[in-house]
């Protein structure tokens, strides 16, 4: 028995439970000595300490539980005390549920296996609610008879519960989804907290209402009690989950599924938009026999969002729907104010037209041409202006469904005829066809004859506006049951994304092409609300730059009418004042297209008009030529073209043009840096100071408001004139001055850099004079000592004066290597090189060859990838490969073979961010030389690049101290950077950043001696 436990104990698995078995006494046990137990139970127990699941022995008529590590988690603090011990102890609790199953297996001998089983399990000091996986197995002794029953369970207490609380959330959100207001929301939440009372033994909601927590539901709390608990709703408010201990102090509420008090309650702030003030509280009580970990608290933050949610919806609902109220009634507000004005306007319209129309009729050859030209320009607007009124009146009627019709029999294809010849001779003066063909119907159509008039006009004038190209076509069929209708156009078209939307009320597609911007919106949405006042509908069909179709269908016969509505004879009153308001609209527009552009003779500066509405713009034309030079134009991109063939003085434009509306017009003007100093007067109908503002903030020099007078528009651009010539002599000035002072930087600059520059020198010199003087002194004493030594020993001592004069060839060497270093180093401050396409392959290759005796001397192996051709000057190249590759061949380490590697690759831009003032357009290589030599200490890396710096005693390793300082001398002047790691004993690793190509000319780095590494 103690062999095969401690077998599976050596398998490291379940190691505690092996050790306490085997310590454990038995023979104290109903069980016995360990030495008295069957095959069968030690088999039993080797494969259970063997198992990572969680398995359980019970053994004997006592059941004495045998179990292994992964049971013990399932059983809490009842491990160890439960080892050895009888299951009827110490699951008491429980017993009433497993002790029939597991009498029954033990009876039997048939196996049980129970999915999902709800045990009452104390293993922290409270009955808690839990769900297992059981599966019993009976265990038969040596002479095969029943004598244990194995259990293998597995704890599905997480899956059963959050299933559980998952269905909390999904009611809640159903419930919720369903309320109409406020208070229902917080009924529903209520409602579903009520059902599962065994996660939410008892909920409050509080609501912070005018800075006072205001409770707004609750379920399972007594009523009495709630108040006056202490929930900390104060603490709760910065976003923490505030937890109460002592429930059952001052409130008594049962919970759970075994019905026992509640201890422990949750407060919960209820998130808003606004961190730090929470729409209000929720507190909730913690089921009795359930722990209060981590995943018990999510589902409280869960449950809390999606009352937030609940609560905030239910809000936005609530403001949406007295929103839209107050929508419906400023809606019937205004469609009263319209009625109201529109009637208004007639009186003075009506005193207005009448005079007017008195003077060109009976005055016109009394009167001189330029009153006869202004009163007509009058009238024509006060017409167009009576247009828009009855528009507005007409829409305002249908809108308050106060729209009278008055149907009569009409040979609709006649009518119709005669309404669309009335624009023929517009529609052929802009070269467009136009075709009529409109058959006789079997039958009078019944239709009311001002608002078919409408209906044709409002269409027509609308394709006339949008065709450039091609021509307009009408027809008038029937079918069966309908009269239809059909005007179709080879303009501009409408986008895909619009066409739903051509008959709402003010929408207009600003993107197209048209031939004026002018227009209230409402023209299709009225049209289509007198098509449906006939009890017919009208649809559109349009392909972008191929055109658009209008079908129109109005049925036959008067059973769709209103009996009361029908008159069997004909109104034509108001058919000529209609049609002469459209063709009044549409000659304005044509009058533009005839004379896009005038100009005028006046002198002085040249002014650019520019309005669509031909009148407008010949108004303004004729005002200003009295003055200066006038051109003008009909939209906002003709004039950007004059611009820069005129060079105008100044822009007067109206704001609301097609193809480019004003301001798109300013944006071109002030973006452009040729033409961003002429002055830009805009014209608006838009009143307002957020208007003016508006415009002023867009870069406009003025902003008129229309209507104005005439002197008053004369007196702005007079200003503005004056201002543009006085900013002009201010720029010419302020150019003057800038480029002195300009140069005198400049000047100031090269004398700054030539300064830094001699500075540098000079320190270099005196550097260079202080260690010259001492480091050439030294082998000139050596070769004057021994050259004294050898004439003396020369006859004596032919082995002595050998030595003397391999000393004296050794310092005459040393002196010739620091004499060419400071010769180099001293080259490398002129700055008067050139820059060539240099192969580092070949300058490497030629450098091995050179130190082929060094090389072979130490046995080093050196090996490089690939170099690249770079823009640098070849000596230079060739003294900075030389001195590095020297060094790692003298600072070898004796005790391993120097190894030395060249890499070369493209610069990061990391690598390029090291360098002082990187090249954006330049494109970096960097190169690699890593040798395993004896390395240095880091802190030295940017001291070993100074002149005359040595790490070692100059008896250790010869040389000058200058190699590295010229290394970074070069390196600086190709407009690089050099830096060295290295770790002692280890090696070391130079690596240098170099640009490919010099962008410099010819002859200078760019780079100053200082620069910083």
């Amino acid at each position: 028995m103690d062999r095969g436990i401690m077998d599976s104990k050596r398998r490291d698995l379940n190691q505690g439970m092996a050790e306490r078995i085997l310590s454990l006494d038995w023979s104290k046990t109903p069980v016995g000595e360990r030495s008295s137990w069957p095959q069968s139970l030690i088999s039993t127990i080797k494969m259970l300490l063997g198992s990572r699941y969680p398995m359980i022995l019970l053994w004997g008529e006592e059941l004495i539980q045998i179990y292994n590590d992964a049971y013990t988690a399932l059983i809490g603090d009842k491990h160890p005390y439960a080892l050895g011990k009888s299951i009827k102890e110490t699951q008491a609790e429980s017993w009433a549920v497993i002790g029939p199953m597991i009498t029954e297996v033990m009876t039997t001998g048939i196996s049980n296996w129970v999915p999902e089983q709800l045990l009452a399990v104390n293993r922290t000091g409270f009955n808690e609610e839990t769900y297992f996986s059981l599966s019993y197995s009976a265990v038969e002794n040596d002479e095969n008879k029943i004598s244990g029953m194995l259990c293998v369970c597995s704890e599905i207490t997480h899956q059963v519960v959050a299933e559980r609380r998952l269905r909390i959330q999904r009611d809640l959100s159903a419930a919720a989804s369903n309320a109409n207001s406020i208070e229902q929301v917080f009924e529903d939440i209520m409602a579903v907290a009520g059902n599962y009372t065994t996660d939410l033994p008892f909920t409050i909601l509080y609501m912070l209402e005018n800075e006072q927590w205001v409770c707004r539901g609750m379920t399972g709390v007594p009523a009495d009690e709630y108040a006056s608990a202490p929930w900390q709703m104060e603490k709760a408010m910065h976003g923490q989950t505030i937890i109460t201990d002592n429930v059952a102090q001052f409130m008594t509420v049962r919970g759970g599924l075994w019905n026992e008090l509640v201890q422990k309650s949750v407060t919960i702030p209820i998130p808003s938009a606004i961190p730090s003030r929470p729409l209000g509280m929720l507190v909730a009580g913690v089921n009795p026999n359930a722990v209060l970990d981590e995943n018990y608290l999510s589902f409280y933050a869960l449950l809390s969002g999606q009352i937030s949610v609940a609560v905030r919806n239910a809000f936005a609902y609530d403001e949406e729907r007295k929103r839209t109220a107050y929508l419906a009634e400023i809606d019937r507000a205004k469609t009263a104010f319209f009625n109201n004005i529109s009637h208004e306007f007639r009186t003075p319209l009506t005193l207005i037209l009448g005079p007017l129309h008195d003077i060109l009729i009976h005055q016109a050859n009394s009167s001189s041409k330029h009153t006869i030209d202004q009163v007509s320009i009058a009238y024509s607007n006060a017409v167009r202006l009576l247009k828009l009124v009855n528009t507005l009146l007409d829409f305002s009627r249908i809108e308050a469904h106060r729209m009278q019709a008055s149907y009569t029999p009409v040979d609709l294809s006649q009518f119709t005829t005669e309404l669309a010849s009335s624009f023929e001779s517009a529609i052929k003066k802009e070269n467009l066809f136009f075709h009529i063909d409109c058959t006789q119907l079997s039958d009078v159509i019944y239709v009311d004859t001002q608002m078919w008039e409408k209906i044709v006009f409002n269409i027509l004038s609308n394709a006339l506006k949008f065709t450039f190209t091609g021509g307009i076509s009408v027809s008038l069929q029937e079918t069966a049951e309908n009269a239809v209708l059909i005007i179709s156009d080879t303009g501009v078209g409408i986008p895909a994304e619009e066409l739903p939307h051509i008959f709402d009320r003010f929408h207009r597609v600003t993107s197209s092409r048209s031939r004026t911007h002018e227009g209230t919106g409402i023209g299709l949405a009225l049209t289509k609300e007198l098509v449906t006042i006939h009890g017919g509908d009208i649809t559109a069909v349009s392909q972008p730059d191929v055109g658009t179709t209008f079908t129109i269908r109005i049925p036959k016969g008067t059973a769709h009418l209103d009996a009361k509505s029908i008159r069997e004879f004909i109104d034509k009153e108001g058919t000529d004042f209609l049609q002469e308001s459209y063709t009044n609209e549409i000659s304005s527009w044509q009058r533009m297209d005839d004379k896009a552009i005038t100009t005028t003779d006046a002198d002085g500066d040249l002014i650019l008009v520019v309005d669509d509405n031909s009148q407008m713009a010949n108004y303004i034309q004729k005002m200003l030529s009295r003055h200066w030079k006038v051109i003008t134009a009909s939209n906002g991109r003709e004039a950007l073209s004059l611009i820069y063939q005129e060079a105008p003085a100044l822009v007067v434009s109206d704001v609301m043009m097609p193809d480019m509306n004003g301001f798109e017009l300013l944006n071109a003007i002030k973006s452009d840096v040729e033409i961003s100093n002429i002055p830009v007067i805009l014209l608006s109908a838009r009143a307002g100071k957020e208007a003016t503002i508006e415009g002023l903030e867009k870069g406009a020099n003025d902003y008129i408001i229309k209507p104005f007078y005439a002197d008053e528009l004369i007196a702005r651009v007079s200003t503005q004139l004056q201002l543009r010539k006085a900013e002009l002599a201010n720029t010419h000035l302020r150019e003057r001055a800038e480029s002195q002072r300009l140069f005198q930087k400049e000047l100031e600059r090269m004398v700054r850099d030539r300064t830094a520059d001699l500075t540098k020198i000079n320190a270099e010199l005196e550097q260079f004079a202080f260690a010259a003087s001492h480091d050439l002194q030294e082998p000139l004493r050596k070769i004057l000592l021994y050259s004294q030594m050898l004439a003396n020993e020369i006859s004596s001592d032919q082995q002595k004066a050998g030595r003397y004069l391999e000393k004296i060839m050794t310092s005459s060497a040393r002196m010739r290597n620091l004499i060419n270093d400071l010769l180099n180093f001293s080259r490398l401050s002129i700055k008067e090189v050139a820059f060539t396409s240099t192969d580092l392959n070949t300058i490497l290759e030629n450098l091995l060859v050179d130190l082929e005796l060094q090389i072979n001397r130490s046995q080093a192996k050196i090996t490089y990838t690939d170099l690249p051709v770079i823009e640098a000057v070849p000596l230079q190249m060739q003294q900075l490969f030389f001195n590095l590759l020297s060094n790692a061949l003298k600072f070898s380490d004796t005790r391993r073979t120097p190894a030395i590697t060249v890499q070369a690759s493209i610069a990061t831009s990391a690598d390029v961010a090291l360098l002082s003032v990187p090249d954006p357009s330049a494109e970096y290589v960097k190169i690699v030389i890593t040798d395993n030599g004896i390395g240095f200490d880091q802190k030295y890396a940017d001291q070993i690049f100074t002149m005359f710096q040595k790490l070692h005693h100059r008896t250790a390793y010869a040389g000058t101290g200058i190699g590295l300082a010229l290394c970074k001398k070069v390196v600086i002047n190709h407009h690089g950077i050099i830096h060295a790691m290295s770790v002692e004993g280890e090696g070391s690793k130079f690596t240098i950043i170099l640009p490919s190509r010099q962008s410099t000319p010819n002859g200078g780095t760019g780079v100053s001696d200082g620069a910083d590494l």
